[in-house]
């Protein structure tokens, strides 16, 4: 559609677009914005004006190409509705304008792969702890503590093993590249027996307290089988994954997409304002008081005024919170986010 423009402000904070219908405005920190800014720098108006005036679950359904929608304030994905530990990281990377929602995409159609209700259900279990990462493709990585051998530290001779080096102990072989898959129907289906049959993958803190060695690993979630109520949910059983590399560092990856910046590229958060929101949601969420994004960055904006007003200096180099750093630091936190579908500032933080 072509548009008629009568003037344009466009400003760090902001970007107003006067139409012949109507003021379209889009602020820093609203879905889209760097996008837009981008679209108009390179003359591309009339595309710019056409995201401006497109309602955010409209968006979220035209950049997923139909396959995400939001129906009722709930992510469906083809019909079916996501997990809150998929579905709220989505929206937030949509809201942020970050393209990085992509690899989630593929994982959930991966996941819908997986021909078990039960193990798709559980697979969010083992996700939640320590959000282990996501790769590009969709699939999921996560660890596994072998022998100095690189050999399982256990063996099963009943378990029909598809591709992989096996020994006479029924341990199988984990050097870097190697392919293992078995039976998905020899692999335990019951989260209630902790120790059974089945390739396991386990969190980091996890794998790194058995054997001597610890392997990345790489699995489809279409692969999952069961995730072990035990070890609180450290762990599971799949049926295949593929040894990336050996696994040195001390700490885990914590990239929410492993080999993606998905920081929404702000500066640092002053780490007094940020005591200042935690004790804030803190009373808040205790209180059972209605509390959105937008009344703690309001709350936060307050703090920083009376400190100027007092003469106290803050961090040049320091930044207020934005959306996404207050609900990055709900979840931290050990609270959801009820997330609102049109504006992320609107959304509510719930117990």
């Amino acid at each position: 559609m072509k548009y008629e423009v009568k003037a344009k402000i466009i400003t760090d904070q902001s970007i107003t677009i006067l139409t012949d219908m109507e003021p379209l405005t889009i602020r820093q920190g609203q879905p889209n914005f760097a996008t837009v800014a981008k679209l108009i720098q390179e003359g591309n108006m009339d595309e710019a004006i056409d995201i401006l005036s497109t309602p955010i679950a409209d968006h979220v359904a035209r950049v997923s190409e139909g396959n995400i929608t939001v129906e009722n304030g709930e992510v469906m994905f083809r019909g079916n509705q996501i997990h809150h530990v998929v579905a709220d990281k989505i929206i937030q990377m949509l809201e942020n304008d970050s393209q990085d929602y992509l690899p989630l995409v593929r994982f959930v159609d991966k996941l819908y792969q997986n021909p078990s209700q039960r193990a798709r259900n559980e697979l969010y279990d083992f996700l939640s702890y320590r959000a282990l990462p996501i790769t590009e493709s969709g699939n999921v990585l996560g660890y596994k503590g072998v022998k100095e051998d690189h050999f399982s530290c256990s063996g099963n001779k009943t378990t029909r093993v598809i591709s992989g080096h096996v020994d006479g102990q029924g341990r199988i072989r984990n050097q870097v590249g190697d392919y293992l898959e078995v039976e998905r129907s020899d692999v335990d289906d019951n989260r209630e027996r902790g120790c059974s049959s089945g390739l396991h993958v386990g969190s980091f803190d996890y794998a790194r307290g058995f054997g001597n060695i610890t392997k990345l690993v790489e699995f489809n979630p279409k692969d999952a089988v069961s995730v072990p109520s035990d070890c609180g949910y450290q762990k599971l059983r799949v049926c295949a994954y593929t040894v990336l590399e050996e696994y040195e560092h001390e700490e885990d990856i914590d990239d929410a997409i492993y080999g993606v910046d998905s920081h929404d590229g702000g500066g640092e958060v002053d780490e007094m304002l940020r005591e200042e929101a935690e004790t804030f949601i803190w009373l808040k969420v205790k209180r059972h008081d209605i509390v959105t994004v937008r009344d703690i960055q309001k709350h936060l904006d307050s703090v920083m005024l009376d400190s100027a007003r007092r003469g106290d200096q803050w961090d040049d180099e320091c930044e207020g919170m934005s959306p996404n750093d207050i609900i990055d630091l709900v979840y931290e936190l050990g609270f959801r986010i009820r997330l609102n579908s049109e504006s992320i500032s609107d959304s509510v933080v719930t117990g």
